[in-house]
């Protein structure tokens, strides 16, 4: 599989010129409110739900768990200056010179359908799939084994580009109405970005409220949905191997760390169903190593039932696996916001795509120390910051590699400098009070 670098989206609500970053193992999402963070990621979210759908929903299912809409002019960019976009677009770029990008459009009926794909790699330029009979350009880039094997059928084979929910492929057709049982070739030139949507963890902001019990899943390779589901079913599986309790010895450690709790364990209450228990009290597991105040997840702070997907999610991902972490500091103290830097981190230098999109600081603050400590490489991480033009409406990002000292240069909107105004004048506003008395 290809290893993805770059993605791009244009005409995608507030996205519609082409707009890029680059997929670090460390990519953050930063900027204000309604700044286009979330809608970056949605079309990989929107291809994600679409191949998981358990039936044909057309080009893209519009409406699923990660991203819901009811209507195609939800989501093509549309602004006060009259700027409209009939089409969307998602261009991956990786290793090799290799390039896909899908363009969608609405349809007559209202619905999405796949304009063209356009591909790129060391082999081919620039090489364009409609829907409809393939063309001679088309077939010569099938597989020599594909080519050799289709002879067998002779003039009675025609290859066709044909719509797999949101993808095109090359496939071979009898042209024989009457004899249409499988030939069985189908050439899927998108794999690649396929693979890597499937393979995505998607924790939204909203994670749900901790539940008594929760429903035993399977457990990989892939997640479809929203992870948070799975938490405790993972957490039940790793109990049975020696790999998997060193996880779980793991997790115990950043939630000591963040002071949210010292130990997670889980329950079985029965074929169906399963309890997640962690300690009342957040002290050092060194301290306490017998401890038996174990819980339900619903009585502790809120903050435990928001994080512990977090860090479950970092620690079964996979290399060249994304997971995309929405406000992951959401209901946490500011001195667990700074300590969640270090299971992000520690994930991204195994290889894991960690995108993370945040309104915090502090979160910040810890990469870029873990930068300027040597904790992670510079060129590991990058910054985008989303900024939306308040006369046009239209996403503007700025994208930044950290320096050595971790340090991000000037940005549109500083954190720090948000911090330093509200310092001044809450001191102005102390001074002005005491001239007064």
């Amino acid at each position: 599989m290809t290893k993805i670098e770059t993605i791009s989206i244009s005409g995608y609500k507030s996205l519609f010129k082409d707009k890029k970053i680059s997929l670090c193992p460390l990519t953050i999402l930063a900027g204000s409110n309604s700044g286009g963070k979330s809608s970056f990621m949605q079309p990989l979210l929107l291809i994600k739900q679409t191949l998981e759908a358990s039936f044909d929903p057309g080009a893209l299912l519009i409406n699923g768990e990660h991203v819901k809409f009811n209507d195609i002019n939800q989501i093509l960019s549309n602004f006060l200056n009259k700027k409209k976009s009939k089409f969307f677009s998602i261009n991956v770029t990786g290793e090799k010179d290799y390039k896909v990008e899908i363009i969608y459009k609405k349809s007559r009926g209202g619905s999405v359908e796949i304009d063209k794909i356009i591909l790129n790699d060391e082999d081919f330029k620039s090489l364009e799939l409609k829907e409809g009979p393939a063309t001679s350009e088309l077939i010569k880039y099938l597989p020599d084994e594909m080519i050799e094997f289709s002879k067998v059928f002779g003039k009675n084979l025609k290859w066709v580009v044909k719509r797999h929910k949101c993808f095109l492929s090359i496939e071979a057709e009898n042209k024989k109405k009457s004899k249409q049982h499988g030939i069985g070739f189908r050439f899927a030139p998108c794999t690649s970005l396929e693979d890597l949507c499937q393979n995505i963890l998607h924790l939204p902001g909203l994670r749900g409220n901790p539940e008594r019990t929760y429903k035993r899943t399977s457990v990989g390779p892939r997640f479809p949905g929203l992870f948070q589901e799975y938490t405790a079913s993972i957490i039940e599986k790793w109990k049975a191997t020696k790999n998997g309790k060193d996880k779980i010895r793991k997790l115990g450690e950043y939630l000591t760390s963040l002071g949210l709790t010292s130990k997670v364990d889980t329950r079985k209450i029965d074929a169906a169903h399963i309890e997640i228990l962690v300690s009342k009290v957040p002290g050092s597991l060194d301290t306490h190593p017998k401890r038996k105040d174990l819980v339900s997840i619903v009585d502790v702070g809120f903050g435990v039932s928001q994080t512990l997907p977090v860090l479950t999610a970092l620690l079964i991902a996979q290399k060249n696996q994304i997971v995309y972490l929405e406000q992951p500091e959401i209901h946490l103290h500011p001195r667990a916001q700074l300590k969640l830097a270090e299971p992000i981190i520690e994930a991204s230098k195994r290889g894991v795509i960690v995108v993370v999109e945040t309104h915090s600081s502090l979160l910040l603050r810890g990469i870029q120390t873990a930068v300027a400590k040597k904790q992670i490489n510079n060129s590991d991480v990058s910054l985008n910051w989303f900024l939306r033009n308040p006369e046009s409406g239209e996403t503007n990002i700025s994208s930044v590699i950290l320096g050595e000292d971790g340090a991000f240069g000037d940005f549109p909107e500083d954190f720090d400098d948000i911090s330093l105004q509200a310092e001044q004048e809450y001191l102005d506003a102390v001074e002005a009070q005491y001239e007064e008395a």
